[in-house]
């Protein structure tokens, strides 16, 4: 058994707004798909393809299995089990990188929870291109990493997507979500592409079961922050330095550390499930759902 790392694009110029399709192929398990973007331009590029790069693989022709833009799938690879990486250069060079890493486990390389494609009719790759200027020559590459040999099976593997997208400001936001699938995580982001502190934006956040049955939290935005920061890793600081993706989330994280299926919110067994959200200040605010899929 061994990895097979295949590009699927390389070093092909990015064209402005194009939605890009890539067939998948459907032989052998699929660890993890990298995107690797080189930005001209530098910062004003990288930090507005945050908000206009959207990543979608999609089953059979309808299942969504990721549907996320680049903040929040960055968001949740730094929420997992590898923390020690430098998303990208958001200085004022000539040029600026992201690498996304588009998961379908707990964390990047999972052998346990991955995508095994045998019997789907088809999977596809769509990525929603960044608006460049007239002037931007930008390149990227698509890689895909799969078992080879192999004869694991996956316990399962992990659906992504946009629960929710809104303009926060001082009130309350409910969000309504889904119960096809139980959460492992959720992730709430403000991703513009300035360094905002998301703890100044959303001051409370309360996820409601059953119309208040239970409530598993109901914390301070800064206070689940600095939880964040102490679970990850308590060099934080000097190990991530990209200031705009590490304050720019909040996690709420049931996996890691793992401590197995049974500490997920099981969404299926409620009758409702709603995330509440307290504003405080402007921003546009994203909710992503982490969700195990069998």
């Amino acid at each position: 058994m061994f990895i097979q790392k295949d590009y699927l694009k390389k070093d092909e110029t990015v064209v402005t707004a194009k939605v890009e399709s890539i067939e998948l192929p459907l032989e052998r398990p699929i660890l993890g798909i990298l995107l690797n973007y080189m930005f001209t331009t530098g910062a004003a590029e990288a930090a507005a393809a945050v908000n206009e790069v959207v990543v979608e693989v999609i089953k059979n022709g309808s299942e969504v299995i990721i549907s996320a833009q680049m903040g929040e799938l960055i968001a949740y690879y730094l929420s997992s089990k590898y923390r020690k990486f430098q998303v990208a250069d958001l200085g004022a060079s000539a040029s600026a990188q992201y690498i996304i890493p588009v998961m379908f486990g707990r964390h990047w390389m999972d052998d346990e929870y991955f995508l095994n494609p045998a019997g789907f009719v088809s999977l596809d790759l769509k990525v929603t291109q960044p608006t460049h200027t007239a002037t931007t020559t930008s390149t990227w590459d698509v890689i895909l990493f799969r078992l080879f040999d192999s004869a694991l099976s996956p316990k399962g593997h992990f659906k992504i997507s946009t629960k929710k997208a809104y303009t926060a400001a001082a009130a309350v936001e409910y969000v309504a979500l889904d119960r096809a699938y139980p959460y492992g995580e959720l992730i709430v982001s403000e991703m513009d592409g300035a360094s905002t502190d998301i703890a100044t934006i959303i001051s409370n956040l309360k996820l409601n079961i059953d119309a208040g049955g239970r409530v598993p939290f109901n914390q301070a935005g800064a206070d689940l922050q600095y939880e964040n920061y102490l679970v990850r890793d308590g060099d934080r600081a000097a190990v991530i330095p990209n200031v705009l993706i590490e304050n720019n989330f909040l996690a709420l994280d049931l996996m890691h550390p793992w401590m197995g299926e049974e500490m997920f919110i099981k969404a299926p067994d409620f009758g409702s499930l709603v995330l509440e959200l307290t504003g405080s200040a402007a921003g546009t605010i994203r909710v992503t759902g982490v969700e195990l899929v069998r």
